[in-house]
């Protein structure tokens, strides 16, 4: 598809699918900040076709004397009465971000921005934005189950690897410390997630560990650490290697057949869970997805197979 949407209700959708034309916006916001945009990456987008857009953005910015540094933004361009509900669903919270605002509201866009750490629905954001809470809160419980249960954390650095605002992150968090006369590091990862909410994902994973396969060597999951309830995170080790993503062409084909296997190994591994997957829920989800994109392809009616 390559015309933008249009819209009635949202008559400046086009605009805010543009991160050449955003990167201007925010630079007129952060100007009195001192700020200055080297960029501005447009990075998930949810549409409701008539209703409302959530949008992700990923600011780089950078200030006189300031190295550069990134800045996640979250934007809800609204219609109707919308508006009014989402400044005031967007008041709770609020803390500063590593660029100055935390929630603004641009008349022009009739666009709410919140920006990290702050969020409408997760309450991981804040704990990750604060290395002094993850010390306090988090890593008394975190580092008996690495195996240093009285160990001075040394270094602590936490980097968000992905944000999809409202609904789910993922942070990866590397850790030095000193034990006595031992030093140790660690890769781990915490995660944030609405659907499925983490107490349930973090219970997958556990119960994956548990099996014959992971036992074995045959499955590979990262190993469950800790479910932290009060911030809605579980936590998992790092597993070593390279994204598929980050590895090119010829390390993705040679990793085809060892993936192969994995996800053989996973769906032949029976998890308990409490939501149950029926054909006729699939059929209703696949009518779902039908129905939001008939109108955005009016010239290509869309069927199901």
């Amino acid at each position: 598809m390559n015309e933008l949407p249009r819209d009635a209700a949202l008559p400046h959708l086009a605009l805010a699918l543009d991160g050449a034309a955003m990167g201007e916006v925010f630079a007129g916001l952060l100007g009195p900040h001192g700020l200055r945009v080297d960029a501005c990456h447009v990075e998930r987008v949810k549409y409701r076709p008539g209703r409302n857009a959530t949008l992700a953005y990923r600011l780089r910015l950078r200030g006189a004397d300031r190295p550069a540094f990134d800045q996640h933004v979250a934007a809800r361009l609204c219609s109707g009465d919308g508006a009014a509900r989402s400044v005031r669903a967007g008041r709770a919270a609020l803390a500063a971000s590593p660029a100055g605002p935390a929630l603004r509201w641009l008349p022009g866009l009739d666009m709410l921005t919140w920006w990290w750490p702050n969020d409408a629905r997760l309450q991981a954001t804040h704990l990750l934005a604060d290395p002094a809470r993850l010390r306090e809160q988090v890593l008394p419980a975190l580092m008996p189950m690495l195996g240093a249960p009285g160990a001075r954390v040394e270094r602590c650095n936490v980097t968000i690897a992905q944000y999809v605002p409202e609904h789910r992150l993922c942070a990866r968090v590397d850790l030095q410390w000193h034990d006595g006369a031992r030093q140790g590091a660690r890769c781990v990862y915490a995660k944030a997630s609405r659907e499925p909410d983490g107490a349930t994902a973090f219970g997958l994973l556990h119960r994956l560990q548990a099996s014959p396969a992971w036992r074995s060597g045959r499955l590979r999951t990262p190993a469950a650490l800790l479910w932290h309830p009060d911030s809605q995170t579980w936590w998992q080790q790092g597993l070593p290697g390279v994204a598929l993503l980050d590895a090119g062409p010829r390390a993705m084909t040679e990793a085809a057949a060892p993936l192969g296997a994995q996800l053989a190994a996973l769906h032949a591994t029976p998890v308990d869970t409490a939501r149950e997957v029926t054909a006729d829920a699939m059929r209703a989800r696949l009518d779902d997805v039908v129905a939001l994109l008939a109108p955005l392809l009016a010239d290509a009616p869309v069927r199901q197979a």
